[in-house]
């Protein structure tokens, strides 16, 4: 019995490691990654599982703008001088609707009229995002599906 439960433990450990090791390198080597022969830029919002993402969401409501949120505001910010296309999937619909919607109300009243901006999710979600996209004077798209896959670097 003793046994089953050391290697439970150590299990857990190791993919514990494991995981969290993955994401810190997803995040921190996952700026917008060209789509293929499109000249669009594609933002890609790793997820860290479920209680991780969900933790991830209630610290960016109530302590401020995550990383994430803050390199997309930065790459969206430039389509007041320059046309910008990008699309903005993730494997936690929720974690990614949360890094979305604190990149909009970082750049607050822009105008961002040269954004051409779609997200890969629901029709739900997409509801949501269209509003943000709008209330910045830029085009707005919505896709079920990438319809390509990212580059191993990009995940």
């Amino acid at each position: 019995m003793n046994c089953s439960r050391l290697f439970v433990i150590a299990l857990l450990t190791f993919l514990w490691g494991n995981t969290w090791s993955t994401v810190a390198f997803a995040q921190d080597s996952a700026p917008p990654a060209p789509a293929p022969n499109t000249g669009e830029l594609v933002f890609f919002v790793p997820s860290s599982g479920w209680v991780a993402d969900r933790t991830f969401i209630t610290l960016s409501k109530s302590a401020g703008y995550s990383a994430l949120s803050r390199k997309l505001a930065e790459g969206l910010a430039a389509a007041d001088s320059t046309p910008v296309r990008v699309i903005v999937a993730g494997k936690s619909e929720a974690k990614t609707l949360q890094v979305i919607s604190d990149a909009f109300r970082s750049i607050a009243t822009k105008q961002l009229r040269l954004l051409d901006f779609t997200f890969v999710g629901t029709a739900k979600a997409s509801e949501q995002i269209a509003s943000l996209v709008a209330a910045v004077g830029g085009v707005y798209h919505t896709r079920t599906t990438l319809g390509y896959d990212l580059p191993e670097k990009s995940r």
